[in-house]
């Protein structure tokens, strides 16, 4: 329980003037009471009102909406479109250059007949009685005019009914019928509107039913390895639909393909489709699993091939399976069903020394000036480019000791080939690989040696 006592009468709670004291949004009257608006609309209307600038335009992005009126931004689509089709605002879509640069959209303001006539809702009895009729929320039948003037599909039913007509759902029927004079108004979307009779029919607290999202089954197997994928760091996930009862909701394209894929492997027909019939057999879900594991292994494990990870994390769980655009491999599922991964250190020959000694300062150099003393554990081809960054360091320090001013020991080279790189680059941005560069021992030390006076 809370330590906060409420009083229910309010006797004792403080009187405040309100006035000045907070910051918000204006809606304009005219806007407030549109009895054709809803509530939401008509706060939206504010909202953007309040991000128009003096050419009356605004653009705000949707989650901006979304995040100032505390809705979702589902919902304030819906709002902008009832905004835009009942006539009070444009929505223009970015094109060209601004469409590729992810602008948003721009919406202008449009002049609305109601927003400068305050009479634009009064003169219509139709549109009055509307008015009352929402604003109590009482089941009422509003008839303009005599009883000839009724539609004639609900006149009969009317009689019968005593003057009372029952329904199951909300029924709005606005039917055009002939009127010696009838009243015309400017309309919406910059047309004319006809105030012509109209009969609603209403059921006082009558349930509104909502659009059902499709929810749809899948086999648990098929569920199971693609929730072991998302599981899974660093590699390329897949959004899952929300659960709704037990049942998943409406999926992404891209989730029914993976559903898809996934069931044709299992039971063996999912091969032969793409031209590899001689992989086509069932394949088991203790497989898949297997299959997985190794590609987790290559795509986040330094120690195992491709070094270069970045376009094997890129790969998704329905091009694993094939790949009709690949240049090397057309199924990485296959590959790893039927080979191991290669650890790059059985892979990879360890490069000739010209000077061990040279290496081992080298590393001890990257160790303690750019991982600041920590114990990594550098794989063959991290320990390659050591030996080739102390090779080329063995002949580039024998050309330039002659130009330096004062002698250099070999262990000193070092330390200053490690102390140019974090010059230049920043510990934090320098790698294995700028110590094997030739563009380091060229430029980078030459230029470090010389803006320190080291070199003439």
């Amino acid at each position: 329980m809370s330590d906060i006592q409420f009083n229910e009468t309010y006797d004792e709670q403080e009187i405040f003037n309100p006035h000045g004291v907070f910051k918000g949004i204006w809606v304009p009257l005219c806007i407030v009471g549109n009895p054709f608006l809803t509530p939401a609309a008509k706060l939206c209307y504010g909202q953007l009102c309040y991000y128009s600038g003096k050419d009356g335009k605004c653009f705000p992005s949707q989650q901006t909406l979304s995040d100032d009126l505390g809705i979702s931004k589902r919902q304030i689509q819906f709002l902008l479109k009832e905004l835009e089709e009942k006539g009070f605002i444009r929505t223009i879509n970015p094109t060209g250059a601004d469409k590729l640069r992810h602008l948003n959209n721009t919406y202008h303001f449009l002049k609305h007949p109601s927003l400068f006539n305050e009479n634009y809702f009064r003169d219509s009895e139709e549109a009055t009685q509307l008015t009352k009729h929402f604003a109590t929320g009482d089941e009422a039948h509003f008839v303009s005019g005599n009883e000839a003037n009724f539609v004639p599909d609900v006149r009969e039913e009317y009689k019968s009914n005593g003057n009372k007509v029952e329904d199951t759902k909300e029924l709005r029927s606005f039917e055009s019928s002939t009127l010696s004079e009838p009243q015309i108004g400017s309309g919406l979307n910059g047309g004319s509107l006809d105030i012509t009779p109209t009969l609603i029919r209403r059921r006082k607290n009558s349930t509104i039913e909502f659009e059902k999202i499709p929810r749809q089954r899948y086999n648990s197997v098929v569920l199971d390895v693609i929730n072991y994928w998302n599981s899974s760091p660093g590699i390329l996930h897949h959004k899952t639909p929300p659960t709704i009862d037990g049942q998943l909701g409406a999926p992404t394209k891209t989730f029914e393909e993976i559903v898809g894929t996934i069931g044709k492997v299992l039971s063996g027909n999912f091969f032969n489709s793409v031209g590899l019939s001689k992989y086509a057999r069932v394949y088991t879900k203790d497989e898949l699993i297997s299959a997985i594991d190794r590609f987790k292994l290559m795509a986040t494990n330094m120690n195992y091939y491709p070094a270069n990870k970045d376009g094997i994390r890129k790969i998704g769980l329905n091009v694993f399976f094939y790949n009709p655009f690949a240049n090397g491999v057309p199924s990485y599922f296959i590959k790893c069903l039927e080979e191991e991964p290669k650890h790059i250190t059985n892979a990879v020959k360890k490069e000739e020394e010209k000077n061990p000694q040279l290496t081992i300062w080298l590393r001890e150099a990257y160790i303690e000036k750019v991982l600041l003393g920590g114990a990594p554990k550098f794989n063959r081809l991290e320990d390659n480019k050591f030996i080739i960054g102390a090779n080329i360091l063995h002949d580039k320090m024998r050309f330039l000791q002659r130009r330096l001013n004062m002698t250099t020991r070999p262990q000193e080279w070092c330390n200053m080939v490690i102390d140019c790189l974090v010059d230049k680059w920043g510990r934090d941005k320098v790698y294995v690989g700028h110590v094997s560069s030739d563009y380091t021992y060229n430029d980078t030390l030459v230029r470090y040696l010389k803006n320190r006076g080291r070199l003439d």
